[in-house]
């Protein structure tokens, strides 16, 4: 059995069904990305603006204050961040995932053009 040398653990695994389905979503497009740890995927969207979706082992610490709750597929994601990047993080398991959304360079999204957004994605 494969562990992480670190921490003895398995490494965690990445599900399809727990994230949207961007690739049927012609408005975004894949590029490559790169995270030190887990696993991400970035996308090019609509006017310049761009969502980065990742996930990787649950760890403890500190994170942001929560603005927010929303659905994110059948399961409730945390909201945080300002008008110039939101991120969404749910759990599944011992696996967190998060979607950032960034506007395009010098514009804001509020609070509920996010929520919007959110709405439009395809989830399993």
């Amino acid at each position: 059995m494969l562990r992480d040398a670190a921490s003895a653990l398995p490494p965690p695994t990445f599900s399809d069904r727990e994230l949207p389905d961007l690739a049927s979503d012609r408005r975004w497009s894949p590029h490559p990305s790169h995270c030190d740890e887990g696993w991400c995927q970035g996308y090019n969207g609509p006017n310049g603006s761009t969502l980065s979706a990742s996930g990787g082992r649950a760890v403890g610490g500190e994170r942001p204050s929560a603005v927010g709750t929303v659905s994110i597929g059948s399961r409730e994601g945390t909201i945080t961040g300002t008008g110039t990047s939101w991120q969404v993080q749910w759990q599944v398991g011992d696996t967190t995932y998060a979607l950032r959304l960034t506007p395009p360079e010098g514009e804001t999204l509020s609070l509920k053009q996010l929520r919007a957004e959110l709405t439009r994605l395809q989830w399993s």
